[in-house]
C-alpha cells in the first residue's frame, strides 16, 4: 500500500487515481445510505400503511404547491389604498371633474 500523506514521493497519477476514489467514495456513501434505509423499509410490516400514508402526505403537498402557484395576493400598497378611499367621506366633485381635497 502506498503512503498518500507521501505525496511528493508517489507517482502522480497514482495520487490523482487515489482523490478520484476519494471523491467517488464520498459521493457514493449518502447513496449507499439510502440503499440501506430502502432496505430496511422493505422489511417493515406496516409498509402497505406506510405507503398509503406516504402518498396522502404528497397529495396534500402537491394541493397546497398548487394552490400557492395559482393565488397571487393582492399588492399591499393597493390594499392599503383601498382602505384609506373607503373610510374617507364623499368630497364634493368640482366642475372639471376633479375632486376637492
Amino acid at each position: 500500500m502506498v503512503d498518500v500523506e507521501a505525496g511528493a514521493e508517489a507517482p502522480r497519477s497514482q495520487y490523482l487515481m487515489y482523490a478520484v476514489m476519494g471523491a467517488v467514495d464520498a459521493a457514493a456513501s449518502p447513496l449507499v445510505t439510502t440503499v440501506r434505509n430502502l432496505q430496511r423499509l422493505t422489511r417493515r410490516s406496516d409498509l402497505g400503511a406506510l405507503a398509503s400514508d406516504g402518498g396522502s402526505d404528497l397529495a396534500a403537498r402537491g394541493k397546497l404547491a398548487a394552490q400557492r402557484s395559482a393565488h397571487v395576493p393582492e399588492a399591499h400598497l393597493e390594499a392599503l389604498a383601498r382602505q384609506v378611499m373607503a373610510m374617507r367621506p364623499p368630497c364634493a366633485e368640482v366642475a372639471g371633474g376633479t375632486q376637492d381635497g
